[in-house]
């Protein structure tokens, strides 16, 4: 990471703010309510400073006119105005030394034209001002190990707290992934937009050093700098934080999507599949894809980490296996060959006569694939012992 941009290591200041300042914040319907109403429902343990001209109070907290007349300098400022305002609010941000801020405003480089520029100068604030800048253009972010953030969109219902961090550049992926992950207990929330200062690279290193957080998941629509995205990936990978995630951008249309959407460049396909290839970004395919991975990984992290590429796979069927086998050697996953010790196990570890019937097939079964056959041992494939245990259950 570039040592002038070594000030966007700390985001503490952003994803674990303990006081928090919303301009726009209001009563109506809106991310300026669902922000102070979300962080008095998820039970924040910090200060609240609700902030518009025109009210007293939002939600019985005390409403400031401007963040000039705040008592104490918040860690965080959340912006929910016209993108006209904006560049005015961050530019007091700045002045008054706001570490970090949320914009949930769009209209800026996703437009084109002249939401561009207005970027471009937002980007140069926040540099120069060195504010930790989640968007515009987003839903915001949570930590739901901590009880803190800035959300616009409503709490999810049956929300955990544990490992998995979501990231995504699109707010409704984020949502989506939130209800599909929302079992396995989450970490982080973030839905960060249009990445005008902060970009995904600082998101993932981020994490990669945030002990909250053992399984990272990522909705890619583009990466501005593919070299520190690979650099921050592979941190994670050298600190045991798994990445798993859904790269769109594949086809013509979806890139000219993404562009409108974020703004963001998709790149290619093959670019980017060899790219996570070398850092170790494992890609789903789909939201269910995701699931089922993310489930084994952090199912794994609580027993052991998994450090073998082989596999052990167990089932009654022929079929199945012919279909799994074509999708491991298709994803590099092998089935090395048992030990005969461990065969012997899996076949005389059971008891009674008809698991032991059942046990002969599955030993011929496995032997078979391994071209062998049972008369390739013994006439009976047992040892002297074996067969004297075997002889009992079978009531000989």
């Amino acid at each position: 990471m570039r040592n002038n941009d070594d000030w966007k290591k700390d985001l503490d200041c952003l994803l674990n703010a303990r006081s928090i300042a919303v301009v726009g914040a209001s009563e109506k319907i809106g991310p300026g309510r669902n922000t102070v109403y979300n962080l008095l429902h998820m039970d924040f343990k910090g200060v609240i400073y609700p902030v518009n001209p025109g009210r007293d109070s939002v939600f019985e907290q005390k409403c400031f006119p401007s963040l000039a007349e705040l008592p104490k300098t918040p860690d965080l400022a959340v912006i929910n105005l016209p993108a006209a305002g904006v560049l005015d609010a961050m530019r007091e941000c700045a002045r008054l030394k706001i570490p970090a801020a949320t914009v949930y405003t769009s209209g800026f480089a996703e437009i084109g034209g002249n939401g561009v520029e207005l970027q471009r100068e937002l980007a140069e604030i926040c540099e120069s001002g060195k504010i930790r800048l989640c968007g515009p253009n987003c839903l915001g972010h949570l930590n739901v190990i901590h009880n803190t953030g800035a959300y616009s969109a409503s709490l999810p219902v049956g929300m955990m707290p544990g490992k998995v961090a979501v990231l995504s550049q699109s707010g409704s992926m984020a949502i989506a992934m939130v209800q599909v992950l929302k079992g396995l207990g989450l970490s982080h929330v973030v839905s960060f937009g249009n990445q005008a200062a902060l970009d995904m690279s600082d998101y993932l290193a981020y994490f990669a050093d945030d002990p909250d957080t053992g399984v990272v998941t990522a909705f890619i629509e583009g990466v501005k700098d593919g070299k520190r995205f690979m650099e921050s990936a592979e941190e994670c990978r050298r600190k045991g934080k798994a990445i798993v995630a859904i790269k769109i951008g594949t086809s013509e249309l979806a890139r000219k999507a993404i562009s409108a959407h974020t703004a963001a460049i998709a790149g290619t396909e093959a670019v980017f599949r060899e790219a996570f290839s070398e850092c170790g970004v494992i890609q789903a395919g789909d939201l269910d894809e995701m699931l089922q991975t993310v489930t084994l990984l952090t199912k794994s992290q609580k027993e052991r980490k998994i450090r073998a590429r082989g596999a052990m796979l167990v089932t009654i069927s022929g079929g199945q296996v012919g279909l799994i086998a074509d999708i491991a050697a298709e994803t590099g996953i092998e089935f090395p060959a048992f030990a005969k010790e461990t065969v012997e196990k899996f076949v005389f570890g059971t008891r009674g006569a008809n698991h032991y019937s059942q046990a002969e097939s599955y030993r011929a079964y496995y032997l078979k694939l391994e071209g062998r056959d049972l008369a390739s041992r013994d006439s009976t494939g047992r040892s002297e012992n074996q067969q004297r245990q075997y002889d009992s259950n079978l009531g000989r």
